[in-house]
């Protein structure tokens, strides 16, 4: 049986054509994690004819590596995968002590459309885009001209030493430790060696762990408040302080859902935007509050707090999130 293979499968893509034209093929390493099997793969098998591609199984491994391989030059992530962790390994990134960890390009995949447009938020912890999975022919492209901008950056560029610079007298097996350089006046001049190169570190630090302190703060200094969380327009929980036997996942969906119902009926009532979605129950109130940059922030509290007592102490919190996000 023969099977007719289109054309567009038989032609090379732009960027690998124009690479092999120029003679300049360098097959990059990249990092792609993604929450479903299928799409990574079909991720990977659209990357792999120009990239050398690798796989994580979830953000801490995609972490260890980007820490580890050193000929990693970006990630590709799924929306959904960086936000179980609250965007920690964007955060981890970002923050690295190594400079060649903090500035590697970091692509956002999203599920939807209205995913990828409302990017904001990961952007601001620092990814360097977002795609939709409707748009991903465009990430080849996009990650080489990331790659290729990061290796031509002025910061990249070796520094050329000056006409009058000393000349440096290769050493021999005999040669005492210290360095013997030649001035122009012919004078030797002893340099003592470079400090040997200190291991690759780590300090775990990111937002979220403000971002956590501050929704702890809320909780402690408002009376009645029992619980909180940040969580995106897209039911994503980003940092909470939940009790241990709420779901998260469940109560970051629930939330968002709330906040589209909230928006469609101001919406066909007229009513404008909305700025707070309110639910009374008979043991408490839960209160929603737009936090900026498409997050928003949920308070859970007992029936008998002042409802305006709430919201001049949430609003205080947003202040504090928005500066940090």
């Amino acid at each position: 049986m023969v099977v007719a293979i289109p054309d567009a499968l038989r032609r090379e893509p732009p960027v690998l054509t124009s690479a092999l034209a120029a003679g300049t093929l360098v097959r990059h390493r990249v990092l792609v994690i993604h929450h479903a099997p299928g799409a990574r793969q079909a991720l990977e098998a659209g990357l792999r004819g120009q990239f050398d591609v690798r796989h994580a199984k979830d953000a801490e491994d995609a972490w260890h590596r980007v820490l580890t391989d050193r000929s990693i030059r970006a990630v590709v992530a799924s929306l959904p995968v960086l936000a179980i962790d609250g965007y920690g390994l964007l955060q981890r990134i970002r923050r690295s002590q190594v400079r060649r960890v903090t500035e590697a390009p970091l692509i956002v995949i999203a599920d939807h459309d209205a995913d990828a447009a409302g990017g904001e938020l990961v952007t601001s912890f620092g990814a360097s885009g977002v795609l939709s999975l409707a748009s991903v022919d465009r990430l080849p492209e996009r990650l080489l001209a990331l790659i290729e901008k990061r290796q031509i950056a002025p910061s990249a560029q070796p520094a050329q030493a000056p006409t009058n610079a000393p000349v440096q007298v290769p050493r021999s097996v005999a040669t005492p430790p210290a360095l013997v350089v030649v001035s122009s006046n012919a004078v030797p001049v002893a340099r003592t060696p470079p400090s040997p190169r200190k291991p690759e570190t780590e300090f775990p630090m990111s937002r979220v762990d403000d971002l956590n302190k501050v929704l702890k703060t809320l909780q402690s200094s408002s009376p009645g408040v029992e619980a909180s969380a940040l969580i995106s327009s897209d039911g994503l929980m980003i940092a909470s302080a939940l009790a241990k036997d709420m779901d998260e996942t469940r109560v970051a969906a629930m939330t968002a859902t709330l906040l589209s119902l909230g928006s469609r009926a101001a919406n066909e009532l007229r009513r404008g935007e909305v700025s707070e979605v309110i639910v009374r129950g008979a043991d408490g109130y839960a209160v929603m509050l737009s936090a900026g940059r498409g997050a928003l922030l949920l308070v859970l509290a007992t029936e008998a707090t002042p409802l305006g007592l709430i919201f001049f102490d949430m609003r205080e919190a947003v202040k504090g999130i928005k500066t940090i996000l």
